[in-house]
């Protein structure tokens, strides 16, 4: 208990002075293993060293130290690079970030690039010659390494001593790739890029070659001999040097356009049994949580996964208040609720539910409360974001509560009862918290909540592996907005873009399926009598058949998993009767799109259906 009451001190602190973003024009991420943190060099601010703690919070170690390119640590110090157009080298104690190192290497406009070998001598470029230094950090001096016509304006660095070699790219179009030896540092040309510069270089425990640049569109992965055309790994403008980070098997690179870092994992998908969704909406992105490790992911808008925070263990369910995102977590020190900035993802909050069997779903309503489900214990806790406490709210008349929702119009909450006799989703008084029963919905495994725009409310069944549809006035029968799912979890509706997001929980993925809701639905709804698609999956074509009982404006419209549009298959107005439309796969510029789940809605007069395929070629 009191390990907890002093992390919780610790936290709150955080929440008060480190909750804004330090970074300032980062240029380079370097990991110091023995205190499980990362510094960063910021190339405005004067060169501040930022840290950044194992859980995401940002402290500054040295203000304007002066360091704004590369660094590398030896032992208990940090060596980089000095600002201004000289040779100047500093270095700062790891642990007083006291200075302990102001060496000028003279003729020298600018130094680079840090590398250190097993002897802890440091190797650094000249950016805007064609020598490459050897510095002793204990004696501080320094002496020329390598020295050729070839070496004009190195860059980023990679040692390989594997290879008794280390790798060099120069800051030009295209960039070469030099290999330099370490026994007599003889130079020679290992590859012409076919990008625009280079700035940072390093690689995965694979042998495949990462590289970055200020002018680059992103991260290029290259083979480990550089043959073949680069692949553009992760699309993102001014990503300076890459980090490689052998703990989650990911790359930290530096932002510098954005103030930001991110890291990012060379495994394309790693959802893993996700199972909360919500979309932040400031920085145009989803966040998941992963139940299975309970890292907290975050997707682009081109889909690109990448870590929001990797410090929590077994998170469950995600919301976001203010300017923050709050996680339920089952197991490990931060067990309870966290709370992590939507600006420097770190963690800034925490309370503990000592007597919490299963948290899992959360909401908030308008006066700084969040109201989080416990579904073993059946009770439903609340908890004060500016003081971090908790109380019990509801203790009686729930069974298994899961999906938790906050309607604001009747200023109650709904929730999703798992155990209860006919599954009921039942409304909770804020003002006494007596529960009642909204409806009776008679599925079973009823898990996420979420509305949309009209006030219609939905929720994913693992049983059946469907999402559903109430109206605003909970009067007709759920409707079936998806199926096909894997145990689809926390749903979230993203009301900006009017679409879907399904984690499902099994299979690793999230689906993010459009969807559209308009005029009077049930006098519309006769018009659409049936849709079908086969083959599904299919291989080089499928065939969408639907049926129009009178004549109609029509469309059809495929967009992929992200909730892109693809293509316009049709839009006219068709007469009564069967009708079949025909896709091949094709994009609007006629180009064949990737293998993968596909979303067909036909929309007739304004009402729309969808239907899910799987292009598997």
């Amino acid at each position: 208990m009191k390990k907890t009451l002093i992390l919780s001190i610790l936290l709150l602190a955080a929440l008060l002075s480190n909750s804004q973003n330090l970074l300032h024009e980062p240029q380079k991420i370097v990991i110091d293993v023995e205190r499980n943190r990362f510094i960063v060099s910021n190339f405005g601010s004067l060169g501040d060293l930022i840290l950044i703690d194992s859980l995401g919070n940002q402290d500054t170690l040295v203000i304007n130290a002066g360091m704004n390119d590369g660094m590398q640590i030896v032992g208990d110090t940090v060596y980089g690079s000095g600002s201004g157009f000289n040779g100047r080298i500093l270095g700062y104690d790891l642990n007083s970030g006291n200075k302990v190192m102001d060496t000028n290497i003279l003729g020298v406009q600018h130094l680079s690039s840090f590398i250190v070998d097993s002897l802890g001598i440091l190797y650094t470029s000249e950016r805007f010659g064609n020598r490459i230094f050897k510095i002793n950090p204990k004696t501080q001096e320094y002496w020329v390494f390598a020295q050729d016509i070839d070496l004009d304006e190195p860059n980023g660095m990679l040692l390989e001593p594997e290879n008794d070699r280390m790798l060099v790219c120069l800051d030009q179009i295209p960039p070469k790739i030099l290999s330099v030896s370490l026994s007599d540092s003889s130079v020679t040309i290992l590859a012409t890029l076919n990008i625009n510069g280079s700035d940072g270089i390093d690689k995965d425990l694979e042998g495949n070659y990462y590289i970055t640049g200020y002018y680059l569109p992103g991260m290029y992965k290259f083979n480990s001999d550089f043959s073949g055309e680069p692949e553009l790994f992760y699309v993102h403008d001014h990503m300076v040097y890459p980090t490689y980070n052998e703990k989650n098997n990911s790359f930290l690179v530096t932002l510098y356009a954005d103030d930001d870092w991110a890291e990012i994992p060379i495994d394309e998908n790693v959802l893993n049994n996700p199972e909360s969704i919500v979309y932040d909406e400031k920085h145009d992105r989803y966040i998941v949580s992963n139940c299975g490790d309970g890292k907290i992911i975050q997707i682009d808008n081109l889909g690109q996964q990448s870590f929001f925070n990797t410090a929590l263990s077994y998170t469950l369910g995600l919301h976001i208040a203010e300017d923050s995102v709050f996680v339920s977590t089952n197991d490990g020190a931060l067990k309870g609720v966290a709370g992590m900035s939507l600006t420097t993802r770190g963690i800034r909050f925490h309370t503990e539910i000592p007597e919490q069997q299963l948290l899992n779903d959360i909401t908030s309503d308008t006066l700084g409360n969040l109201y989080i489900t416990d579904c073993d214990a059946n009770k439903i806790y609340k908890v004060n974001i500016e003081n971090s406490t908790y109380s019990t709210f509801v203790n009686s008349g729930l069974g298994y509560p899961n999906g938790i929702l906050f309607d604001a119009p009747n200023n109650r909450l709904l929730v999703a009862n798992d155990l209860l006799p006919d599954r009921p989703l039942s409304a909770i008084d804020l003002e006494d918290a007596t529960v009642t029963t909204v409806v009776e919905t008679g599925i079973n495994s009823i898990d996420g909540l979420t509305t949309d725009n009209y006030g219609c409310t939905y929720f994913s069944s693992w049983d059946t592996d469907k999402v559903y549809r109430y109206d605003e006035s909970f009067t007709n029968p759920p409707e079936i907005v998806s199926e096909g799912h894997t145990d689809p979890a926390d749903i979230f509706y993203n009301k900006q873009d009017t679409i879907l997001a399904v984690p499902n929980y099994t299979s690793n993925i999230v689906e993010f399926i459009p969807i559209i809701i308009s005029g009077t639905r049930d006098e519309k709804k006769s018009k659409i009598k049936l849709i079908s698609l086969y083959p599904n999956p299919f291989y080089n074509e499928i065939n969408i058949d639907f049926y129009l009982p009178e004549k109609a404006s029509t469309k059809i419209t495929v967009f992929d998993i992200l909730g892109n549009r693809i293509t316009e298959l049709i839009n006219e107005e068709l007469n009564n009767g069967e009708h079949s439309v025909r896709w091949n796969g094709e994009n609007n510029s006629g180009k064949q799109v990737p293998n993968g789940t596909y979303f067909f809605r036909l929309t007739v007069d304004g009402l729309s259906k969808t239907q899910r395929g799987i292009l598997a070629n």
